[in-house]
């Protein structure tokens, strides 16, 4: 299941200069935080605080 982790906001939008006319929800499903915790241990471990606030 997907989840709402973060929103690409208006200044990022600008400074990347995204082709979106409005802010944008960035989504991580069970795959992707698999296999950060398999590939990526420690950038996981150092960042999973902010992924809980989401959930």
């Amino acid at each position: 299941m997907n989840k709402q982790i973060g929103i690409i906001n208006k200044k990022v939008i600008k400074l990347l200069d995204l082709n979106y006319k409005k802010e944008m929800p960035i989504y991580i499903g069970s795959n992707n935080i698999n296999h950060m915790k398999k590939q990526h241990l420690q950038d996981f471990q150092q960042y999973r605080y902010k992924y809980r606030k989401y959930n």
